[in-house]
């Protein structure tokens, strides 16, 4: 079957190098729900913590929702990170949001990462550090690769991977001295 795929494994592993050096040891991954996007997004986090000697905490899955990250802030406060990954930003969002109303201030206290580079990334406080995901390119990709099906070259590509990259904002910060 012919596809468009983002695949987020190496910006994902950027994401815990960036941790990794703001001096985050103690990292959590929000999983999200099965398929290629979580599957991708974890071996990422799994490869970058080999190579730098970390042991990350994974929890989920979850659904790919902010009342998820709500409901995750406490798991995550409970196992005593400094930072964590979610699956995407909304996720993510409901985190900052838990956090918020538990007096937990993010960068300070715990660092947070989405993906997906949504436009909720710029409108949360502090703005979502985030794995963009070239969503549009995406969509151009496949567009491309149908017209060019339809046309009946049979030279065209069954499968396009597009690159990921790491987005820094506001919501990661150096490890703080002790876990909240």
């Amino acid at each position: 079957v012919p596809a468009v795929l983002a695949d987020s494994a190496e910006a994902t592993g950027h994401a815990v190098e960036h941790l990794h050096a703001l001096g985050h040891r103690d990292i959590a991954y929000l999983a999200g729900p099965d398929g290629y996007s979580n599957t991708r997004r974890l071996a990422g986090l799994r490869d970058a913590c080999d190579r730098l000697g970390l042991r990350p905490v994974v929890l989920g899955p979850f659904a790919a929702r902010f009342s998820s990250g709500v409901r995750a802030a406490d798991l995550v406060l409970a196992a005593g990170v400094t930072a964590v990954v979610a699956f995407n930003d909304d996720i993510a969002a409901g985190l900052l949001n838990r956090f918020a109303d538990r007096g937990v201030r993010v960068p300070d206290h715990v660092s947070v990462v989405g993906h997906d580079d949504t436009a909720l990334a710029e409108m949360v406080t502090p703005r979502l550090t985030t794995v963009h995901i070239p969503a549009s390119a995406a969509g151009v990709t496949a567009a491309q690769m149908l017209i060019t099906h339809v046309r009946g070259d049979n030279g065209t590509p069954r499968r396009s991977e597009l690159a990921s990259e790491l987005i820094v904002r506001g919501s990661t910060g150096p490890a703080p001295a002790r876990p909240v």
